[in-house]
């Protein structure tokens, strides 16, 4: 399976799951074309990865603003975001 590339001038602003927001490691997702994207940050060592997921494969009530993301982190792969 190949990385998947986006420019961050093709996804929304990264939204933080308020469950999430302050918390060691943080997720944040983004909406890009043809799926979503998520941001995971670790802030004990200040690393930063990025993961994908098609709309297909995911569910439609996507609102991460009110928490509203799947709990099966399994559908995510790697991404490569670039700026």
């Amino acid at each position: 399976m190949s990385l998947i590339t986006i420019h961050t001038d093709d996804c929304s602003a990264f939204q933080i799951i308020p469950a999430d927001g302050g918390q060691i490691i943080e997720y944040a997702y983004a909406v890009t074309e043809g799926g979503y994207l998520r941001r995971t940050t670790d802030r004990s060592d200040g690393s930063v990865s990025y993961e994908y997921a098609s709309y297909d494969e995911w569910y439609s009530a996507f609102a991460p603003q009110n928490g509203d993301v799947p709990e099966d982190r399994t559908t995510w792969r790697a991404a490569r975001v670039t700026g």
